[in-house]
């Protein structure tokens, strides 16, 4: 979603942009969005008195670390803004003689949120994308017209915008060779809006990735073919940084290799947002709002309905209406396996309630998520995993070569595997399920996700954790592989290692 240029540009030179441009130089290429929110995550906020604030602290990132890759997740977060503009700014949204007393900085993946106090007692939040939230001019403009359009159509609750700024001469912002569709008539009468370019993040990782492969797109053709044309960009313009990608699960995956699954993936040719919900302390099963519509975009619903991260059914989950239960065998199983197995229950009940809450209130994404995964999943394999394997893109082009009849598709697959293939492929795929099993279990034993992150109050206890199940995997593996080899394996290699 979109404000349209036209409309986008005017806002630029509202009133409330006087006094903006004092900070020329650090200020004037920052997207801004004030807007009312109450803050929920309190051990990741820090609490700073506005006449004693460490400017660097409020730029640097400070709630968390990573097991890997510190220093880039540490420079993707880290942004500059004037601080005493940006206060003086809020500050004028309640009057002339208004003052900033208090921030409070409350930081999440994407962005750094300030919770600015005035001396009258209003509150007033104003984000701060970080330079790996995509596109700012994008990000920004997208994020603000979901919020406006969804608060004048809908009953979701969703913070108010007050003020917002994304300044056109960034380097980053939209050229004028994107294109836009507007609205129909009945959904935005006012044509304020419109849809495209796309603001996914996956795009602003992409160099060189053609305009007509960030949409809008006249038909799911176009869209399915735009997923694959992306990784084509990356793979010739970052052919270094795939091939390292690659090499992280096996020396012999190759960039060629991934190009040619791409090809197949394309001969065919036909990501589910986590939003930010806000729940009430008292009642959690009431939500007072739903914050974070950044990069949210419109896709086809084959790909968009899907179960949401924390409702993911555990592996044995079967879909219909029979209620998950216990296993028949639950009273002869050991205590471990008993806890296991009434955990995988409990996940899988969640998941059912999902899934028949859509059946009864959302027909249209029960049926999205019933279609066979057989024929969407190439396109959401397309992008490397963190795990850096091909075994899941090429598993889902096998699958669609073998049961193209049974799937009632007409003709002949557009391609093939030879069995030598096919016999490397089955290797890798053991191998891949090993991988995904000590991806999974030290995560879960560390409390992490892929990334590595960690909150900062338990940064030291998780790195003494991560050492000694590391040193118990070397001693497990001392007599099979080279240390070497096993350290390679380990999601988290201990830094000295």
């Amino acid at each position: 979603m979109m404000l349209k240029p036209l409309r986008f540009y005017a806002l630029l030179h509202c009133p409330i942009r006087t006094g903006l441009t004092g900070g020329l130089g650090v200020f004037v290429n920052l997207s801004r969005t004030f807007c009312t929110a109450k803050c929920r995550k309190e051990s990741m906020t820090r609490d700073i008195k506005f006449g004693t604030v460490d400017q660097d602290d409020l730029f640097r990132y400070t709630s968390g670390r990573w097991l890997i890759n510190e220093k880039h997740q540490l420079e993707q977060r880290y942004v500059k803004f004037n601080v005493k503009n940006l206060c003086s700014q809020a500050a004028s949204l309640f009057g002339p003689e208004t003052k900033c007393v208090r921030i409070v900085k409350m930081e999440g993946s994407f962005n750094k949120a300030l919770l600015l106090t005035m001396d009258d007692g209003n509150e007033v939040i104003a984000k701060i994308p970080c330079p790996n939230s995509g596109t700012s001019l994008l990000t920004t403009a997208s994020e603000v017209a979901t919020l406006k359009f969804l608060r004048s159509r809908v009953s979701i609750p969703v913070p108010e915008v007050y003020a917002w700024n994304s300044d056109p001469t960034n380097p980053e912002s939209l050229p004028s060779g994107y294109c836009h569709y507007p609205l129909p008539s009945e959904l935005d009468p006012t044509g304020s809006f419109c849809i495209g370019p796309s603001c996914s993040r996956a795009h602003k990782a992409s160099n060189g990735i053609s305009k007509s492969d960030v949409g809008p797109w006249t038909s799911i053709l176009d869209f399915a073919f735009s997923i694959a044309h992306r990784e084509f960009a990356f793979t010739a313009n970052d052919k270094d940084k795939v091939q390292h990608h690659l090499t992280q699960f096996s020396d012999d995956q190759s960039v060629n290799e991934y190009r040619d699954l791409l090809q197949k993936a394309r001969l065919f040719g036909i990501p589910t947002c986590i939003l930010g919900i806000s729940v009430s302390s008292d009642d959690p099963t009431k939500i007072e709002g739903v914050i974070d519509w950044q990069s949210t975009q419109a896709a086809p619903l084959l790909i968009q309905a899907q179960f949401p991260e924390f409702l993911r059914p555990p592996k044995d989950y079967s879909r219909g209406t029979e209620v998950p239960a216990l296993p028949d065998n639950y009273d002869e199983l050991d205590p471990d396996e008993k806890e296991r197995a009434a955990h995988e229950q409990t996940l899988a009940a969640q998941s059912k309630y999902y899934e028949m809450s859509c059946l009864v209130y959302n027909k249209s994404v029960y049926d999205a998520m019933k279609l066979d995964r057989r024929l969407w999943e190439p396109f959401t394999c397309c992008q490397l995993t963190s795990k850096g394997s091909m075994v899941p893109l090429r598993n889902s082009l096998i699958r669609i070569s073998q049961d193209w009849k049974p799937l009632g598709l007409p003709g002949s697959c557009p391609f093939e595997f030879a069995e030598e293939d096919l016999r490397r492929h089955n290797d890798q795929v053991q191998q891949y399920q090993d991988y995904v099993y000590l991806w999974d279990l030290v995560k879960g034993q560390l409390r992490t996700d892929n990334s590595g992150w960690v909150p900062i109050e338990q940064w030291e206890s998780t790195n003494k954790v991560n050492e000694y199940l590391f040193d118990m995997y070397l001693k497990a593996l001392s007599e099979e592989v080279p240390p070497a080899v096993a350290s390679k394996r380990w999601p988290f290699p201990p830094r000295e290692a």
